[in-house]
């Protein structure tokens, strides 16, 4: 009897472990239930892990050195435009931030070699300029007292012949108002255009009356001004003058009051750009005479132009001069 209970006490002890563990948190509860047929004696087989093998860590090759080719490329002749672009700011951002004598010895001394340089440039300019009487500036417009009172007293001149040149192909159109003192005012500038360098002047009244001048009759014939032509011609102010062609087109010369010197010189710019004067007219009058030598006009070959160092001096002096340009007729 007492054999029975130890051997059940003994059940029971062995039992306690299996009723006590929680299948669900046992690392392996799950499998061992599901598994039973494997019995209590069961042995599974684990694999060792395999051995990594180390990779050898990868060492980068240098780069290979630069060719002469590539250095002759990427060099800069030491003392050219370029070199004093890129050193004269390092040079001088240098010598700020040390501060250090030697640094800021180092910046003025490659500053000292771009203005002998740049001086070096501004003497041969000057040189080749004076000496050659195509580039010579003083021949365009004269620089000392002497030659440029002569000069200005030449081209006054040919200005007003220009003027009366053109009174010749347009005519004024005067508006006005017979109580504008501007009006007033306006009147002998426009009287003198007809009296001394015969241009045609057609008063336009705004309000029906004369401008009170004893000479305004000089004019011509004043005509009233109706709603719609006022409106056609966009009168904003009194005087305001329109330019026209013998073709009957108009252009606006100006509003307000303008004297005799503006008068003559807006005149000749109008007719400039509205095609009545040609640019050799107008160059004989303007303060500067300016070359304008297009490509079209030029055929300028850019390839000649450095090849050659007289291609292109050639054909702008005979541009100048007015000769044909023999290349562009051989194309």
């Amino acid at each position: 009897m007492k054999v029975n209970k130890l051997m059940a006490l003994i059940f029971a002890a062995l039992a306690l472990p299996v009723v006590a563990e929680d299948p669900a948190n046992s690392n392996d509860g799950g499998n061992f239930y599901k598994q039973r047929e494997k019995g209590w004696y069961w042995h599974e087989y684990i694999p060792e892990p395999e051995e990594k093998e180390e990779e050898e860590p990868i060492v980068p090759t240098p780069s290979s050195a630069p060719t002469e080719t590539e250095t002759s490329k990427n060099s800069v002749e030491a003392m050219s435009v370029k070199w004093f672009q890129e050193n004269l700011p390092k040079a001088k951002e240098l010598a700020l931030n040390t501060g250090k004598p030697e640094d800021v010895k180092r910046y003025l001394y490659i500053q000292r070699a771009a203005i002998d340089r740049a001086n070096q440039f501004a003497a041969t300019y000057i040189s080749e300029q004076m000496f050659d009487p195509y580039l010579d500036e003083g021949l365009r417009r004269p620089e000392n007292d002497v030659t440029l009172q002569t000069f200005k007293g030449a081209q006054s001149e040919n200005q007003w012949k220009l003027i009366e040149a053109i009174g010749k192909k347009a005519t004024l159109i005067y508006f006005y108002g017979s109580q504008c003192p501007y009006c007033a005012k306006q009147t002998p500038y426009l009287i003198r255009l007809a009296k001394e360098y015969g241009w045609s002047i057609m008063p336009v009244s705004l309000d029906g009356g004369t401008v009170p001048n004893d000479d305004f009759l000089a004019l011509g014939d004043y005509r009233v001004a109706t709603s719609d032509m006022a409106q056609r011609f966009d009168v904003l102010a009194t005087p305001t003058l329109y330019l026209t062609n013998n073709t009957g087109d108009y252009f606006l010369l100006g509003s307000g009051l303008i004297g005799m010197d503006s008068l003559s010189e807006r005149i000749i710019e109008l007719a400039s750009r509205e095609k009545i004067i040609s640019q050799a007219e107008l160059n004989n009058v303007k303060q500067v005479r300016a070359l304008y030598m297009t490509d079209a006009e030029a055929k300028v070959d850019t390839q000649k132009v450095y090849e050659d160092p007289d291609y292109l001096i050639n054909k702008m002096r005979n541009f100048m001069l007015g000769k044909p340009d023999s290349e562009g007729e051989q194309e």
